[in-house]
């Protein structure tokens, strides 16, 4: 797989880990830290490909 089909993979990821953390949010759940941080994880590792690829 290259670089821009895993930077894809990983923003598909991203993106509904950020919307499932939204929907918690809104349903007043409480998120963890746990979560945050891998959102953060995938969103380093996805700045990380894309830099590479450009």
């Amino acid at each position: 797989m290259n670089d821009l089909n895993k930077a894809q993979v990983l923003a598909d990821s991203a993106h509904l880990l950020a919307e499932k953390i939204n929907r918690a949010r809104f349903e007043g759940k409480k998120i963890s830290d746990e979560q945050t941080v891998k959102l953060c994880e995938v969103l380093s590792v996805l700045t990380e490909l894309l830099g590479e690829a450009a």
